[in-house]
């Protein structure tokens, strides 16, 4: 995968925000999840309703856990809040990225946040 996954904190308190990066070649299309042991996505991105290139979507009956684009307007270097769950331990964020419409990555694990 051309791209990479950038964390402003690995390690964070409950209740706090991290900012995550997709950097590298420009995209058109994204998911990103931060997930637990059992593959749950956790945490909420923080979002607001009239952004332009991304909304928050419910993952698994966890609102705003799971965050994707909106359109297929190019982005690069673009940067997500996500709020911490309450619960300690050890999260993974899952990114798909889609370059244009025939070339994509899914479901990659990347940068690794521990709420403790």
């Amino acid at each position: 995968m051309p791209y990479k996954v950038h964390v402003s904190k690995n390690s964070v308190a409950p209740g706090d925000e991290v900012e995550i990066t997709i950097s590298g070649k420009s995209f058109k299309g994204f998911l990103m999840q931060v997930r637990n042991a059992e593959e749950k996505s956790v945490g909420q991105f923080q979002i607001k309703d009239d952004d332009k290139y991304a909304k928050a979507t419910n993952c698994f009956g966890t609102p705003r856990s799971g965050a994707t684009h909106k359109n297929s307007a190019e982005k690069k270097d673009f940067t997500l809040k996500w709020k911490a769950p309450s619960k300690p331990g050890k999260y993974i964020v899952y990114v798909t990225v889609a370059q244009d419409g025939g070339t994509f990555w899914v479901r990659k694990p990347t940068e690794v946040i521990v709420v403790e």
